[in-house]
């Protein structure tokens, strides 16, 4: 949770950020997860006292002239991540003192497909270990129709698995996410020829196949199925080298791999004529979980957008039934609000 105090000389105001932070997920360095933790925290903090006094015409000064120019040791996409929330409170900083909400910014408003939110088909993740009653579950009581399907990086077991799903009355469209569990293309392609017919006609895309660093060519893969990179992406500029090696899109983080990247992203995209996602980091209200769901109801994408922390934390029907945008401009987030979520965060 961060708050930032910006002025332009005639008015100062608090800008409120925060984003679920997972070095397991970001870091894969082989260091213990404390040491991870602490470098991702101290990276914030050498933020902080960076910031002190910065000047910026818009947010997008903070991450092309601050973020992208004093690298830490940190991974790139474990450095976009711990200043995400720094971004998000700059944005809802910059936008109270523009008088707007941030879908309205100028800067923001002529990146989005729709100038007015649509309804948003959430995805529902599948992890390696959840029961098929679980996706059920989410068909009758919820309506979700697109599942996300975690792969573990044996084409056998992964393949029964999409296959049975697949199958499963009400399960309209699927995705599946690799997290680069998979050594080669050779074992990829096995995985998709041994997809039934029903399974291949509800698979949308294949997310993330190989290493984050891999130089894969994905080309004759997509040619079958498209393939979209996610941690090979941790800024604008990974947008061009994933073109060159065959990939069809992007999943977007904008709560994750910071709101201005992902703005900008969408600009290399556009320029690629490839297409994007948008995908989840387990967010929780406030700012996190809403991010996610405006973008994703402003931005054509494939397949909707993930929300996952629906599934995972405590109490998510208490903390979505308190949570309403509370003012007109920035996130639309209160202090009051902010506050409210930063002490009940502790139990999620």
């Amino acid at each position: 949770f961060v708050v930032v105090e910006v002025s332009d000389g005639a008015k100062t105001v608090k800008g409120f950020g925060h984003n679920s932070i997972s070095a397991v997920w970001a870091d894969r360095r082989d260091l213990p997860l404390r040491e991870r933790e602490r470098q991702i925290k101290e990276c914030v903090e050498r933020a902080r006292r960076g910031l002190r006094g910065f000047a910026f015409s818009t947010p997008f000064d903070f991450y092309t002239k601050f973020a992208l120019k004093n690298r830490t040791q940190l991974p790139n996409l474990a450095y976009v991540m711990a200043l995400s929330p720094i971004d998000l409170a700059l944005w809802d900083a910059y936008a109270k003192l523009k008088g707007k909400s941030i879908f309205a910014l100028p800067e923001v408003k002529s990146r989005m497909d729709h100038d007015r939110p649509r309804t948003v088909r959430v995805m529902h993740l599948v992890g390696m270990g959840d029961p098929v009653h679980s996706i059920v579950r989410a068909i009758k009581k919820e309506g979700i129709a697109h599942f996300k399907i975690k792969l573990g990086g044996r084409p056998d077991a992964d393949a029964k698995r999409v296959n049975r799903i697949a199958e499963i009355k009400g399960v309209e469209k699927v995705t599946v996410d690799a997290n680069e569990a998979y050594g080669s293309p050779g074992d990829l392609s096995n995985f998709i020829g041994l997809l039934g017919s029903r399974a291949l006609r509800k698979l949308l895309l294949i997310e993330e196949p190989f290493a984050r660093n891999s130089r894969t060519r994905v080309n004759d893969i997509g040619a079958r199925v498209p393939v979209f990179a996610d941690e090979s992406c941790a800024d604008h500029r990974d947008i061009k080298k994933l073109y060159a090696q065959g990939y069809a899109g992007v999943a977007l983080k904008p709560h994750t791999k910071t709101f201005s990247g992902t703005l900008l992203c969408l600009d290399e995209l556009r320029k690629r004529r490839m297409r994007r996602t948008i995908m989840d980091l387990t967010t929780a209200p406030p700012i996190g979980y809403l991010v996610g769901v405006a973008c994703g109801s402003r931005l054509t994408t494939i397949g909707g957008t993930e929300l996952n922390g629906r599934q995972y934390y405590k109490n998510w029907k208490r903390l979505i039934r308190s949570f309403r945008a509370s003012e007109p401009v920035g996130w639309g987030v209160s202090e009051a609000l902010f506050k409210k979520y930063r002490t009940a965060a502790r139990g999620y």
